[in-house]
């Protein structure tokens, strides 16, 4: 008895100092990746991808200059951190991968001994047709909205008719999720698709974990694309960031703000998190394979072709994929399907900021 209390009290002391260390890592975090990033033009806009590793001298900082760094103001330090930023990441990432490890969940064989999510209750293909329904209900409505031009406008191609089709068509899409998502809760009610105003702060911690890692991913594919071609990568990888920007300052633009951070994380996370990873899971018994096999299919679902271009170029491709994975293994960590919705919810408003900002 004794000492099945012993590790009862060792479990939840180490879930406290995970939760704690993961808020106490989040103002140091922000400060020198988020604000960095922002200062930086966001996805390496405004000083490309050669200055990861330029010293602080070379890049404006005033440190070069022999002032204290009493003296040196906000701007200064931003300057210091964008200048500094990839071993500023790589030594947060190390840090966050460290105490994932010591706390348990990242080490060989972790989830099984916290248990898995119970998918047996449904057979594979079952799981799979239920994000299938999700799917077909956001991938067909648009081509039908956009036909009606009443709705849309005159313009195919202007912000209200973009707004108007993916509000819409999220608006629809999201109570297909939340449809599915109840007939899943009740039909395998251990299987993790349980959502939550909890979730949102759990949701917020694990992304904060994730940032150094997700963003040091994009600061690598930003200097791979550089050396590469030649040039540095644009600060907006994304049409809908485009957008956005182009439309700040009116209706259209905010709705497709709320698109993007509320309806995109929702419908996706349902479709990938939900219920493709748990098929996989289903099918094959490995966690692994169920996480690593739903990133794959969760970054091929965002290429697309803009004539003979990428419409997403492939160095944010690689982010979103390592995003895909922490989100992943939230999911099966956590057993809640709010989890890796916050999380993908937080990555889609950082973007948005980054993107207004710069």
């Amino acid at each position: 008895m004794g000492r099945i209390v012993g590790v009862k009290g060792s479990r939840v002391a180490r879930g406290a100092t995970m939760r704690w260390g993961a808020w106490l890592c989040a103002a140091l975090v922000m400060a020198t990746t988020c604000a960095a990033w922002a200062q930086s033009g966001g996805s390496g806009g405004k000083n490309g991808g050669n200055t990861a590793n330029a010293p602080a001298g070379k890049s404006g900082g005033s440190s070069g200059n022999g002032e204290n760094v009493s003296n040196m103001t906000l701007s200064d330090l931003v300057n210091e951190a964008v200048a500094w930023r990839l071993p500023l990441l790589s030594i947060l990432s190390a840090a966050v991968i460290v105490m994932l490890v010591a706390g348990d969940v990242l080490r060989p064989g972790a989830v099984k001994r916290h248990g898995v999510r119970d998918v047996k209750p449904l057979a594979w293909p079952v799981w799979l047709f239920g994000g299938l329904v999700v799917f077909l209900s956001f991938a067909l409505l648009p081509a039908t909205i956009a036909q009606m031009g009443w709705l849309i406008g005159p313009d195919p191609n202007s912000a209200r008719a973009q707004a108007t089709i993916a509000g819409i068509t999220y608006l629809c899409a999201g109570l297909f999720a939340l449809g599915m998502v109840h007939l899943a809760k009740r039909s395998a009610p251990n299987a993790g698709f349980t959502m939550g105003l909890v979730d949102l702060m759990n949701g917020v911690g694990c992304f904060v974990l994730a940032v150094p890692i997700v963003l040091l991913t994009a600061v690598g594919a930003e200097w791979l694309h550089t050396e590469l071609t030649g040039k540095a990568p644009s600060a907006l990888g994304h049409p809908t960031l485009v957008a956005i920007v182009d439309n700040q300052s009116n209706v259209w633009g905010w709705i497709l703000i709320a698109v993007v951070v509320i309806g995109a994380p929702l419908v996706e996370e349902v479709i990938y998190r939900g219920f493709m990873q748990s098929a996989i899971l289903r099918a094959t018994g490995s966690v692994v394979a169920s996480i690593g096999i739903t990133s794959v299919v969760f970054v091929a679902s965002h290429i697309g072709w803009t004539g003979d271009e990428l419409s997403i170029p492939w160095h944010a491709l690689a982010t979103i994929f390592v995003l895909g994975l922490c989100m992943g293994i939230a999911m099966e960590r956590t057993k809640r399907l709010g989890v890796p919705i916050a999380m993908h919810a937080c990555f889609n408003a950082m973007n948005v900021a980054i993107a207004l900002a710069a």
